[in-house]
Formats: C-alpha cells, sequence, structure tokens
C-alpha cells in the first residue's frame, strides 16, 4: 500500500526517524504539533508536493537542510513556527527556498527584514504569506523590504484587533505597492487608515477595495503622513484603475480622504461603489466634481438597488444621503 497523505496535526513528537521510512508521501501536515527534536526525517520524503508545519512549536531550529531535498514540492506552509526558548525558527530555511524550482505557495514568519539575506530574490509564487516583524502592531519597512513589497498582487488582512499600521514607513522612505491589483481588510479594530499619502499615490493598479468593520477607521487615505506630521500632495492622487470600493461598517468613517485642497482625487475606472452603515461620512474628498465619469450610482443597503447620482459628484451625493439624511 502507497500512503501518499498523512495528517498529524496537534502531535507531540519525541522520535520523528519513522516519517523517513514514508516514502510515497506527496501531503503531509503536521500543523500544531510539537517536535523535541528537529524533524531532519522529512528530508528523505523526496516525493512530498505539500508540506504544512502551521503554528508548529519546536524545541531546536529547523534546518535549512531539512527542506534542500525536496525538489517537488508545491506549497509549503510554515507560519506562526515558535519556541519557548530559541524565538522564530524559520529563518534558515529562507535560503533553501532557491531549491524548490517547483514553489508556488508559501506562508513563513520572520522576525525581521534584515534576516533575509541581501542577495535573495524569492521565487515566482502563485500566492503568498510572508508576515515580517515580531507583533501585529505594523510594521517597520526599510531595505529590501520595499522590494519586497513591490511584488505584492492581493494582500487580506482580517481579525486583526491590534493593527495599527498597514505599512509603517516615513515619508523619506519609498514604499510602493505598485503591483497590489486587490485588498481586503476586515475587522481591524485600531485601524485609523487604510494607506498613507506617499503609499496610495503609487496604487496604479489597484482595481478592487474592500474595507469592512473597522471600528476605529477615519478615512481610507491619511490625510497626515505618519505620526501627524503634514504631507503635502501637490498632484492630482489618480486611482486609475481602481473599478470596486466597497466600504461597510465603519463607524467613525468620515470620509476616503479628509484632506484639504492639496488632495485631488480622481477614480476614472470607477464603476461599483458601495457604502454601508458608515453614519459620520460627512464627504468624500476635497475634490470630486468630474473624478467618477463611470459611476452611475451608488449602493446605500444590502439586497437594494444603488441610488442614482443623477449629475451629483461624490461629496454632493453624501451630503444629500449619507449626512443630512442621518441629521434628520
Amino acid at each position: 500500500m502507497c500512503l501518499r497523505t498523512l495528517v498529524l496535526d496537534g502531535i507531540k513528537f519525541g522520535d520523528t526517524k519513522f516519517l523517513g521510512q514514508l516514502k510515497t508521501l506527496e501531503v503531509l501536515s503536521l500543523r500544531h504539533a510539537f517536535f523535541s527534536e528537529a524533524p531532519n526525517a522529512i528530508r528523505e520524503l523526496t516525493n512530498l508536493r505539500l508540506l504544512d508545519m502551521t503554528e508548529s512549536h519546536h524545541e531546536f531550529p529547523i534546518p535549512a537542510t531539512m527542506v534542500l531535498p525536496l525538489f517537488h514540492l508545491e506549497e509549503l506552509y510554515l507560519f506562526g513556527i515558535t519556541s519557548s526558548s530559541i524565538g522564530y525558527l524559520a529563518v534558515e530555511v529562507v535560503a533553501a527556498l532557491r531549491s524548490l524550482p517547483r514553489l508556488k505557495m508559501l506562508t513563513i514568519s520572520i522576525p525581521d527584514i534584515a534576516d533575509i539575506p541581501k542577495d535573495f530574490v524569492f521565487p515566482e509564487l502563485e500566492s503568498f504569506i510572508i508576515f515580517i516583524g515580531k507583533s501585529r502592531w505594523g510594521v517597520s519597512v526599510e531595505g529590501e523590504g520595499m522590494k519586497l513589497l513591490s511584488s505584492l498582487r492581493d494582500l487580506t488582512l482580517g481579525y486583526l484587533p491590534r493593527l495599527k499600521h498597514i505599512l509603517n514607513c516615513s515619508s523619506r522612505q519609498h514604499v510602493q505597492l505598485c503591483n497590489l491589483t486587490y485588498l481586503y481588510v476586515n475587522e481591524c479594530g485600531k485601524l485609523k487608515y487604510v494607506f498613507q499619502p506617499s503609499i496610495a499615490q503609487a496604487l496604479h493598479q489597484l482595481e478592487k477595495l474592500i474595507v469592512f468593520e473597522c471600528e476605529e477607521m477615519e478615512e481610507i487615505v491619511a490625510a497626515k503622513q505618519n505620526e501627524g506630521h503634514e504631507e503635502r500632495v501637490d498632484y492630482k492622487m489618480v486611482f486609475k484603475s481602481l473599478k470596486q470600493l466597497y466600504l461597510g461598517r465603519l463607524p467613525n468613517l468620515s470620509g476616503f480622504c479628509t484632506g484639504g485642497d492639496d488632495f485631488p482625487f480622481e477614480w476614472p475606472s470607477l464603476e461599483r461603489l458601495e457604502v454601508l452603515d458608515c453614519p459620520k461620512m460627512k464627504t468624500f474628498a476635497a475634490t470630486t466634481s468630474g473624478s467618477t465619469p463611470k459611476l452611475k450610482e451608488v449602493q446605500l443597503k444590502v439586497f437594494e438597488s444603488g441610488i442614482p447620482l443623477q449629475g451629483m459628484d461624490l461629496n454632493q451625493f453624501v451630503q444629500t444621503h449619507i449626512y443630512h439624511f442621518k441629521a434628520t
């Protein structure tokens, strides 16, 4: 009998040598497992296509040699691996990723961007989650980290109650999410804004933005850059590819951006806009006249038809159908 799939989630391992005898394994799940020794026997499973060690606990670091022989590996999950004495343990594995030519999916936790070799280039992955940092308070980005972030296409952030910044960068840093096409933010209770101005100005590929149930969210694009210092923007901020924008259950949202006249916005491709349960919205942005030529209506309630703009710009619409309506 050829065993191809084995699930040993939550198991406490002493000796793992028996795993090396299961040569036909293609899928091995060790989620939430406890290892009192390094699971070196996994290196013998050269037919593995999927290895999942999410949130497993280890007494010793995971050596890079564990994954080097796994040439057929397509999916590798090393997110949230911990130790009571050593800290993050998956860093050594990063250097071995180049030897996995078929790798398509990767999740991994890295305590500091400096732990990634300077000359390292991540493989061409179809999907990945790379958590950089030691906490959930945000990520400080420097040096090589900027190159890594520029390759992001899809980003989902959910159920992060302490997250205060998606990217915590100063105006001197040129972080660009220039390839980002999809962003979903949900239940990030401490998040007051989604983008700093310096990041928003480069979102030329963003097509779909969803922000739901963030209690302290005040605006989507911050009017100020990092820790209360004003950043002047003397040009139009154009979300040229954004087609769908969904804002829902944001009790403190005052607008998309509530900055002064230094923040003129345009959404030339926007075709669908939903604003659900945002009772404090007073305006959409500083200047919205002629900024949404393709938008015909705005949906304000689930399962109901949208309300036609009828020649109004978004600020006029907000004043008529949201702000004044809530005041009456």
